[in-house]
């Protein structure tokens, strides 16, 4: 096991160390570069001292064995599997959490921060080219600008239903009864009731309102056509 340990740490530190050089000279920061090769020093000893003085009947395992070699054995070329292979790959899945986990926790402390995060992962996977295949999993870190999730209004907008803000108009338009009229008091309903609609609905619905308007508009002036002809007749009346 401590043979085992060395070698990882034989492979492991120098692709870490130029990488840590590489991204330490790219920020422009030595303090950054002197601790992440602090910490893969201390680190891999750490683990071959552990590796010597390790002392085990190997029944009890932090990971499940079981699992371990079901991901092996999803190999097609893989036929017989020793009962010492998933034990090795145990302990090495441990060393590969702890490793990532103390980068990461680096990269949290330098952010003034107590709770480990995702681009704390990404962070620590970005400083060393040893963790490169995890690129995929753990994407790089990008600007927030290019990685912010899009609004509800930008969502809205590129749907085809309108805004927050267009829905607002719309709404006072009518509660104020269209083309000034007053009295017209329908409301509309929130944007939930919106983002459940498609394009298609929404145009149906926005020209009934439209029509509806108009309704009550040609009542009005009926109304007051009629009005206007009552009265009108009650002055011809009045004057025989």
């Amino acid at each position: 096991m401590a043979h085992q340990a060395s070698d990882m740490y034989e492979q492991s530190s120098p692709s870490a160390s130029s990488a840590v050089v590489a991204s330490a000279g790219a920020q422009g920061s030595t303090s950054s570069q002197q601790q992440q090769l602090q910490f893969a020093q201390e680190f891999w000893e750490e683990q071959i001292v552990t590796a010597e003085q390790f002392d085990s009947d190997f029944k009890n395992h932090p990971l499940p064995l079981a699992r371990i070699k079901k991901v092996m054995k999803s190999d097609p070329e893989v036929k017989m599997i020793s009962a010492e292979a998933p034990i090795l790959f145990s302990k090495a899945c441990e060393i590969f959490i702890c490793e990532i986990t103390r980068r990461a926790w680096l990269h949290a402390e330098e952010s003034k921060r107590r709770t480990l995060q995702k681009s704390d992962v990404a962070n620590a996977v970005s400083r060393s080219d040893q963790f490169d295949f995890l690129i995929d999993i753990v994407p790089r870190e990008e600007s927030p600008r290019s990685s912010r999730r899009p609004t509800t209004r930008e969502n809205t907008v590129a749907s085809g239903i309108p805004s927050e803000e267009q829905q607002r108009q719309y709404s006072q338009y009518y509660a104020q009864g269209a083309g000034g009229l007053t009295g017209y008091t329908h409301a509309i309903e929130g944007s939930p009731f919106y983002q459940s609609m498609s394009p298609e609905q929404f145009q149906q619905y926005v020209q009934y309102q439209q029509q509806a308007a108009q309704s009550y508009q040609a009542q009005q002036q009926e109304q007051q056509q009629h009005q206007a002809s009552s009265s009108r007749g009650g002055s011809v009346v009045h004057a025989g």
